[in-house]
């Protein structure tokens, strides 16, 4: 008796589950049919109100479209948030130079904390708290940032450096003088470039 109760709620269950998956499954078709209609409803009175001659409204339209398109964005974001949260901190990939002073040049104009900046960009608040501190202390911002490519110049200027050095024989006007020069000028060059 036991034993056949314990089939027929195995039975029940399995039953339950399926209906489950095929409730939620059209209810997720019905629900993704409205969203889509009343989305392409709502965007052809955003357009009527885009031709309408009153500014008022065609600026209301405006606001509408830029909010929509900021929430779709968001959740653009989020998707690509998400997955990379779903992976190990090891195997995230790693932000360039480049990115690690746009992530920070965004987080001081948006005047977001470090846990926040961390949250939308998918690292720990540590993170952004050492970049913080790198970024304060000058002699390792280049780590953060990167250093400008000093030794690779365009040939035409070592040409220029090479041909002031020749014009100009003495001693005390050598190359790194002509480049304190052409930093004035200017022109990032070492004496090693030269």
């Amino acid at each position: 008796m036991w034993g056949s109760l314990t089939l027929d709620s195995d039975l029940k269950t399995a039953i339950a589950s399926q209906m489950l998956n095929l409730r939620s499954r059209s209810i997720w078709h019905l629900v993704d049919s409205v969203t889509t209609a009343i989305s392409q409803s709502y965007g052809m009175a955003r357009a009527r109100a885009l031709t309408n001659p009153m500014v008022a409204v065609r600026m209301r339209a405006q606001r509408d479209h830029l909010y929509s398109e900021a929430a779709l964005l968001d959740r653009e974001l989020e998707i690509f948030r998400s997955q990379r949260m779903s992976k190990l901190p090891r195997q995230r990939p790693h932000f360039s130079r480049e990115e690690r002073a746009k992530i920070m040049q965004l987080a001081v104009l948006r005047q977001w904390s470090a846990a926040y900046a961390a949250k939308r960009f998918g690292l720990h608040k540590n993170t952004i708290h050492s970049w913080r501190k790198t970024l304060c202390n000058k002699r390792r911002a280049s780590d953060l940032l990167g250093s400008p490519p000093w030794n690779r110049l365009h040939e035409s200027v070592r040409h220029t450096v090479q041909e002031i050095r020749k014009l100009c024989p003495e001693c005390d006007f050598g190359t790194q003088s002509i480049a304190r020069h052409l930093v004035r000028a200017g022109i990032q060059i070492s004496r090693a470039s030269v």
